[in-house]
């Protein structure tokens, strides 16, 4: 059940407003891209594993301000996921979401946070469909590469 809600929170434009109204800081705003080197933890569930699936992932992510969109995280190949795109920036946070379009029989939805003091990263996949959920989750401590 909390999956469910946590998909159906994933593509309302209004979650981000409700960070917007939590955190009224006034940060400046970033320009150009923001590469960042990141060491954690993936965990995966899926209908056709019993158990969840933990293991080590070292992933760059790529957080472009110009274009507002988040790039690097491994998403399964078959999702129609638009782009990642940045949804809220504050001074110490940058929240991002993806969505599937609506009109599919599969949905598919992705919510993350960067923590711009600590550099965490916290970010989850969702998918749904034919009665079936599996998700994909993302632990990682990321620091500026480039």
């Amino acid at each position: 059940m909390r999956s469910l809600v946590i998909l159906a929170a994933l593509c309302m434009p209004a979650m981000a407003q409700q960070h917007a109204r939590t955190n009224r800081q006034a940060p400046a705003e970033p320009t150009g891209t923001l590469t960042l080197a990141c060491k954690g933890e993936k965990i995966e569930t899926t209908p056709r594993v019993a158990d969840e699936d933990q293991s080590p992932i070292s992933v760059d992510i790529v957080i472009d301000f110009k274009a507002q969109t988040v790039t690097g995280f491994p998403l399964p190949p078959v999702c129609e996921l638009d782009q990642p795109v940045i949804r809220n920036i504050t001074e110490n946070t940058i929240f991002f979401t993806g969505c599937s379009p609506s009109d599919l029989t599969v949905t598919y939805g992705f919510l993350g946070t960067f923590d711009r003091k600590t550099g965490a990263v916290k970010a989850g996949f969702m998918g749904t469909g034919d009665g079936r959920t599996w998700t994909r989750t993302f632990s990682l401590k990321c620091k500026p590469s480039r």
